[in-house]
């Protein structure tokens, strides 16, 4: 008999093992920044009360141009049950399920509440679980007083590998990028019509770019962290190698890792739990249904999905 409960009990352990590949705690209300709230709406119960204004679009006689105002307010008691998704700083809410529990609820008319300091409510129907496995940047943005590791902020972005060792290199080569891509953007992309003077332009700027190129240093690994130093506004000094080097500020964060408004953003995949770093002050919670999109290429995204126990490879 004791056998046998000791058989049960590794069995379940190995199971707890294959289902939770993350650490989670319990339930909790996805703060109000999270995709959570973004990707459709929500069924809720309030835990306070909630004034709620009547919103209605209108045009104005004059400018012609279009806004809402506020025709009627109403108070939800605690204890409502309701629909919510959020816009801008506000919750949509409805009052009955949504046609489409997808749809933006944009509506001539639409209730809205303004949200000022925290979600006075609880989930219905819907599991969230918050992790602890990523780790959390010591910093949000680099300081020019102190050093702090860096992370590539996206693996092959346009210039994000290259470090280089003065600053009017850089200040160069991002000359000639800038120059590359206003020509690109100016024929979209098809230079088959681009005039002489414009393709002369664009294949000195492709030669200047791979000219310093060749005189600058390639990071490409995802998962090494470089200190770095804020050094002017659109710079940073980086450590490699025991020497200094000179850096875009946009191509090196503190994090590799950022909760956006339509999921989860990383150069690595969601269970690369040794080397994701969050921004510093977010959270991810864990739902079925929750995004992630794993940048691993200059336009290449592998994207990930929660499915409520575990993440599965789209």
């Amino acid at each position: 008999m004791k056998l046998r409960k000791i058989v049960y009990l590794a069995a379940f352990t190995a199971l707890c093992i294959l289902t939770f590949n993350t650490k989670v705690s319990a339930s909790a209300v996805p703060e109000f920044d999270s995709s959570y709230w973004t990707t459709q709406w929500r069924y809720v119960q309030l835990t306070a009360p909630w004034k709620i204004k009547l919103s209605e679009r209108y045009q104005d006689p004059v400018s012609k141009g279009w806004s809402r105002h506020t025709t009627k307010t109403r108070i939800l008691p605690a204890g409502s049950k309701i629909y919510v998704k959020k816009y801008l700083d506000h919750m949509t809410v409805s009052l009955t399920r949504p046609n489409s529990i997808k749809s933006n609820g944009l509506g001539q008319k639409s209730w809205r509440y303004k949200v000022k300091n925290n979600l006075s409510l609880r989930l219905l129907g819907t599991k969230v679980k918050t992790t602890s496995n990523y780790k959390q940047a010591k910093v949000r943005n680099f300081s020019n007083q102190t050093w702090n590791y860096a992370n590539l902020s996206a693996p092959y972005g346009q210039h994000s590998e290259f470090i280089f060792k003065n600053e009017r290199d850089l200040s160069t080569y991002e000359k000639y990028l800038d120059k590359y891509s206003e020509i690109l953007e100016a024929n979209d992309s098809d230079l088959s019509d681009a005039s002489k003077e414009e393709l002369d332009e664009f294949h000195e700027a492709q030669h200047q770019i791979k000219t310093y190129e060749s005189k600058s240093i390639r990071l490409t690994s995802q998962n090494s962290r470089y200190l770095a130093q804020k050094y002017k506004s659109s710079m940073i000094k980086i450590l490699y190698q025991n020497k200094i080097y000179y850096a875009s500020t946009y191509d090196f964060k503190p994090y590799n890792t950022v909760a956006e408004l339509d999921g989860i953003s990383s150069n690595l995949s969601p269970t690369d739990y040794q080397n994701i770093i969050v921004r510093l002050g977010d959270k991810i919670n864990l739902y079925k249904g929750l995004s992630w999109h794993q940048e691993i290429g200059r336009f290449d995204i592998v994207n990930w999905k929660y499915n409520g126990y575990k993440w599965i490879k789209q």
